[in-house]
Protein backbone atom coordinates (compact mmCIF):
# COMPACT_ATOMS: atom_id res chain seq x y z
CA UNK A 1 0.00 0.00 0.00
CA UNK A 2 1.63 2.91 -0.94
CA UNK A 3 1.99 6.12 2.01
CA UNK A 4 -0.92 8.29 -0.18
CA UNK A 5 -3.09 5.50 0.24
CA UNK A 6 -2.25 4.72 3.75
CA UNK A 7 -2.96 8.72 4.92
CA UNK A 8 -5.90 8.91 2.75
CA UNK A 9 -7.36 5.76 5.28
CA UNK A 10 -6.00 7.61 8.39
CA UNK A 11 -8.07 10.88 7.44
CA UNK A 12 -10.99 8.49 7.17
CA UNK A 13 -10.85 6.16 9.88
CA UNK A 14 -9.46 8.47 12.31
CA UNK A 15 -12.65 9.82 13.65
CA UNK A 16 -14.27 6.13 13.75
CA UNK A 17 -11.70 5.33 16.55
CA UNK A 18 -13.66 7.46 19.25
CA UNK A 19 -17.11 5.51 18.90
CA UNK A 20 -15.27 1.68 18.86
CA UNK A 21 -15.92 1.28 22.16
CA UNK A 22 -14.70 -1.67 24.35
CA UNK A 23 -11.15 -0.17 25.40
CA UNK A 24 -9.85 -2.16 28.56
CA UNK A 25 -8.64 0.13 31.29
CA UNK A 26 -5.69 -0.75 32.99
CA UNK A 27 -5.29 -1.42 36.71
CA UNK A 28 -1.73 0.79 36.94
CA UNK A 29 -2.45 4.36 36.64
CA UNK A 30 0.04 6.39 34.37
CA UNK A 31 1.85 9.61 35.79
CA UNK A 32 -0.48 12.93 35.63
CA UNK A 33 -3.25 10.86 34.80
CA UNK A 34 -5.23 9.93 37.85
CA UNK A 35 -3.82 9.23 41.73
CA UNK A 36 -5.66 6.22 41.29
CA UNK A 37 -6.29 3.22 38.95
CA UNK A 38 -9.44 3.94 36.53
CA UNK A 39 -11.82 0.67 37.16
CA UNK A 40 -12.07 -2.16 35.05
CA UNK A 41 -15.18 -1.01 32.41
CA UNK A 42 -15.66 1.98 33.56
CA UNK A 43 -17.75 4.63 31.65
CA UNK A 44 -19.44 7.97 31.88
CA UNK A 45 -22.56 8.75 32.76
CA UNK A 46 -24.42 9.25 29.43
CA UNK A 47 -26.42 12.13 31.39
CA UNK A 48 -23.32 13.65 32.42
CA UNK A 49 -22.46 17.43 30.72
CA UNK A 50 -20.13 16.56 27.82
CA UNK A 51 -20.62 12.88 27.93
CA UNK A 52 -19.34 11.54 24.97
CA UNK A 53 -15.81 13.93 25.30
CA UNK A 54 -15.30 12.40 28.83
CA UNK A 55 -15.63 9.09 27.63
CA UNK A 56 -13.49 9.89 24.61
CA UNK A 57 -10.52 11.11 27.80
CA UNK A 58 -11.47 7.44 29.69
CA UNK A 59 -10.74 5.73 26.43
CA UNK A 60 -7.38 7.53 25.97
CA UNK A 61 -6.15 6.75 29.35
CA UNK A 62 -6.96 3.23 29.06
CA UNK A 63 -5.61 3.23 25.91
CA UNK A 64 -2.14 4.78 27.29
CA UNK A 65 -2.02 2.56 30.45
CA UNK A 66 -2.56 -0.29 27.59
CA UNK A 67 1.02 1.48 26.16
CA UNK A 68 -0.20 3.28 23.09
CA UNK A 69 1.59 6.62 22.69
CA UNK A 70 -1.40 8.79 21.49
CA UNK A 71 -1.53 11.62 23.31
CA UNK A 72 2.01 11.46 24.72
CA UNK A 73 2.17 15.37 23.53
CA UNK A 74 -1.09 18.06 23.75
CA UNK A 75 -1.35 21.49 23.04
CA UNK A 76 -0.97 23.56 25.52
CA UNK A 77 -3.99 25.42 25.35
CA UNK A 78 -7.20 23.28 24.83
CA UNK A 79 -8.97 23.44 21.98
CA UNK A 80 -11.73 26.28 21.47
CA UNK A 81 -15.39 24.24 21.87
CA UNK A 82 -13.51 20.84 22.11
CA UNK A 83 -16.21 18.19 21.55
CA UNK A 84 -14.78 14.94 21.02
CA UNK A 85 -10.92 13.18 20.63
CA UNK A 86 -9.82 10.13 19.29
CA UNK A 87 -6.70 8.31 18.60
CA UNK A 88 -5.15 6.90 15.47
CA UNK A 89 -1.97 5.80 13.54
CA UNK A 90 -0.75 5.52 10.01
CA UNK A 91 2.53 4.84 8.15
CA UNK A 92 4.97 5.43 11.38
CA UNK A 93 2.98 8.27 12.46
CA UNK A 94 1.25 8.77 15.47
CA UNK A 95 -2.06 10.86 14.94
CA UNK A 96 -4.50 12.49 17.65
CA UNK A 97 -8.04 13.97 16.18
CA UNK A 98 -9.19 16.91 17.91
CA UNK A 99 -13.12 17.55 16.87
CA UNK A 100 -13.94 21.52 17.89
CA UNK A 101 -16.46 24.26 17.26
CA UNK A 102 -20.06 24.04 16.20
CA UNK A 103 -19.19 22.99 12.47
CA UNK A 104 -17.22 19.97 14.16
CA UNK A 105 -14.17 20.03 12.43
CA UNK A 106 -11.34 17.58 12.95
CA UNK A 107 -7.96 18.95 13.24
CA UNK A 108 -5.76 15.38 12.96
CA UNK A 109 -2.49 15.78 14.77
CA UNK A 110 0.36 13.66 13.22
CA UNK A 111 3.26 13.26 14.89
CA UNK A 112 6.71 11.81 13.49
CA UNK A 113 10.61 11.52 14.27
CA UNK A 114 11.18 12.90 10.65
CA UNK A 115 10.10 15.33 8.47
CA UNK A 116 6.91 13.78 6.24
CA UNK A 117 5.54 14.33 2.65
CA UNK A 118 2.35 14.65 4.04
CA UNK A 119 1.26 18.57 3.63
CA UNK A 120 2.84 18.45 0.04
CA UNK A 121 0.73 15.53 -0.51
CA UNK A 122 -2.44 17.12 0.24
CA UNK A 123 -1.44 20.37 -1.54
CA UNK A 124 -1.09 19.33 -4.88
CA UNK A 125 -4.34 16.72 -4.33
CA UNK A 126 -2.93 12.92 -3.49
CA UNK A 127 -4.75 13.32 -0.41
CA UNK A 128 -7.77 14.77 0.21
CA UNK A 129 -7.90 17.65 3.17
CA UNK A 130 -5.97 21.02 4.45
CA UNK A 131 -2.51 21.42 5.94
CA UNK A 132 -2.88 23.55 8.41
CA UNK A 133 1.06 23.01 10.18
CA UNK A 134 3.56 21.49 8.93
CA UNK A 135 7.14 21.77 11.15
CA UNK A 136 8.80 20.57 14.52
CA UNK A 137 7.54 20.79 17.93
CA UNK A 138 8.14 23.57 19.79
CA UNK A 139 8.91 23.32 22.52
CA UNK A 140 11.40 19.91 21.42
CA UNK A 141 10.03 17.13 22.46
CA UNK A 142 12.38 14.55 24.54
CA UNK A 143 11.20 11.50 22.57
CA UNK A 144 12.24 11.73 19.19
CA UNK A 145 8.61 10.15 17.83
CA UNK A 146 7.51 13.47 18.63
CA UNK A 147 9.66 15.40 16.86
CA UNK A 148 7.89 16.58 13.83
CA UNK A 149 3.80 17.68 13.31
CA UNK A 150 1.74 18.00 10.80
CA UNK A 151 -1.86 19.49 11.20
CA UNK A 152 -4.68 19.00 9.23
CA UNK A 153 -7.94 19.03 8.54
CA UNK A 154 -10.25 15.52 7.29
CA UNK A 155 -11.79 15.98 4.08
CA UNK A 156 -15.38 14.94 6.13
CA UNK A 157 -15.27 18.49 6.85
CA UNK A 158 -12.91 20.45 5.11
CA UNK A 159 -16.11 21.21 2.52
CA UNK A 160 -18.64 22.20 4.90
CA UNK A 161 -16.05 24.66 7.20
CA UNK A 162 -16.18 28.46 6.57
CA UNK A 163 -13.15 30.32 6.24
CA UNK A 164 -13.58 31.52 9.21
CA UNK A 165 -13.56 28.73 10.97
CA UNK A 166 -10.64 27.35 8.71
CA UNK A 167 -8.86 30.66 9.49
CA UNK A 168 -9.48 29.90 13.59
CA UNK A 169 -8.09 26.67 13.52
CA UNK A 170 -4.98 27.97 11.37
CA UNK A 171 -4.50 30.14 13.98
CA UNK A 172 -4.58 28.59 16.94
CA UNK A 173 -3.14 25.39 15.64
CA UNK A 174 0.00 27.49 14.30
CA UNK A 175 0.71 28.99 17.64
CA UNK A 176 0.33 26.33 19.77
CA UNK A 177 2.81 24.49 21.85
CA UNK A 178 3.00 20.92 22.60
CA UNK A 179 2.91 19.81 26.40
CA UNK A 180 3.55 16.05 27.63
CA UNK A 181 0.39 14.45 28.73
CA UNK A 182 1.09 14.69 32.35
CA UNK A 183 1.81 18.59 32.44
CA UNK A 184 -1.15 19.31 30.65
CA UNK A 185 -3.74 21.56 33.11
CA UNK A 186 -6.82 21.03 30.67
CA UNK A 187 -6.30 17.64 30.28
CA UNK A 188 -5.76 16.79 34.02
CA UNK A 189 -9.24 18.57 34.63
CA UNK A 190 -10.70 16.56 31.87
CA UNK A 191 -9.92 13.36 33.37
CA UNK A 192 -10.78 14.54 36.82
CA UNK A 193 -13.98 15.05 35.01
CA UNK A 194 -14.61 12.28 33.71
CA UNK A 195 -13.71 10.07 36.34
CA UNK A 196 -16.22 12.06 38.85
CA UNK A 197 -18.82 11.53 35.96
CA UNK A 198 -18.72 7.34 35.63
CA UNK A 199 -21.50 5.59 36.33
Amino acid sequence: MTTQRRYAIAIFTTVAVAVAGGLWFAHKSKEGEGSSPIPVGAAVNPSAPDSRLLQDVLDIVASRNSGDPNFSYVPKDEPPGLIRMSIGSSNGTVIDNYQAGTEKASALVAFSSKPTDLCANIKDGQVPGSCLRDGRVTPAPQDATFTYVVVYLGSNVGPTLSADGKRGLQKYWTAQEFVPFAQSKWMSDLVTRARNATK
